[in-house]
């Protein structure tokens, strides 16, 4: 049986090493695009529920800065609807960032254009290109080579093993829980109010306690993803092992080491 990694001379294929190479230059022009969206990302969008009650801020990475509710809001929605009040409202700041975010990228056609440049992605574009931070050398991990098929193999058997995560939340309460607030990644997912409670409340000590559980749920949003972060690191995951990978496509001179390796054995 032919060897797939068996080379006929003792240098890398010239086809292989272009498309390596083209590869390369393809997902180095992929972070900048990605870099490109990001720095067009809002720094803060606004957005209220249908009455006018509620109002929430929220910051670049989509999570609320702030929630509060305007004076006299009693006269605006009742106890029972504050809580829906509040996610109508995160809910209209996120439809605002992302339309103040696509007009800061020229409309919905802009990457479109990007890929529609002649040549975009091409070993030659990317040399027209200056470099930039995301760039593919720069950020792919650094690893030593080794066969890429006993890489396939150990991702693989990873993934076999693997189970699809838990999405990542934080809950807050304040006011002996009568008021709670629950956080993810996608922003704020839940408010619930005791009604009782609410209607009791002025428009001063309701604020304080919607920043006292939105400072508690931000805070066990952030520890819930500094967990999720160093249980990614551990040797032998899935995630390492795919930094791995990604390295060696990075590298076209490290696969080409691999698999020279390979056929050496």
């Amino acid at each position: 049986m032919t060897d797939p990694y068996q080379f006929p001379d003792s240098s890398p294929q010239p086809d292989l090493q272009q498309r390596l190479h083209e590869m390369t230059a393809r997902l180095g022009q992929f972070n900048a695009v990605l870099a490109e969206a990001r720095a067009a990302t809002p720094a803060r969008a606004e957005g209220h529920d249908a009455a006018g009650a509620v109002t929430v801020v929220l910051g670049p990475d989509n999570l609320p800065q702030s929630v509060s509710v305007a004076p006299g809001w009693q006269r605006r929605v009742s106890a029972a609807e504050l809580g829906p009040a509040v996610l109508d409202a995160a809910r209209a700041a996120s439809v605002k960032r992302a339309e103040v975010w696509m007009q800061s990228l020229g409309g919905s056609s802009w990457l479109a254009d990007r890929v529609a440049q002649p040549g975009y992605g091409t070993s030659a574009h990317a040399a027209e290109q200056p470099s930039h931070p995301g760039a593919a050398s720069d950020s792919a991990p650094q690893v030593a080579p080794r066969p890429p098929e006993a890489l396939a193999e150990d991702i693989l058997a990873a993934a076999s093993r693997s189970t699809l995560p838990a999405p990542l939340t934080g809950h807050g309460t304040a006011a002996d829980g009568r008021l709670r607030l629950e956080l993810a990644a996608a922003g704020l997912t839940g408010c619930e109010v005791d009604r009782d409670w609410a209607a009791r409340q002025s428009t001063d000590s309701l604020n304080s306690a919607l920043r006292e559980a939105l400072r508690e749920a931000a805070a066990e949003l952030r520890r819930a993803d500094e967990r999720a972060r160093a249980a990614a690191q551990t040797g032998g995951g899935l995630d390492g092992l795919l930094n791995e990978a990604l390295a060696l496509l990075s590298d076209p001179q490290k696969l080409a080491d691999s698999l020279t390796d390979r056929r050496l054995s």
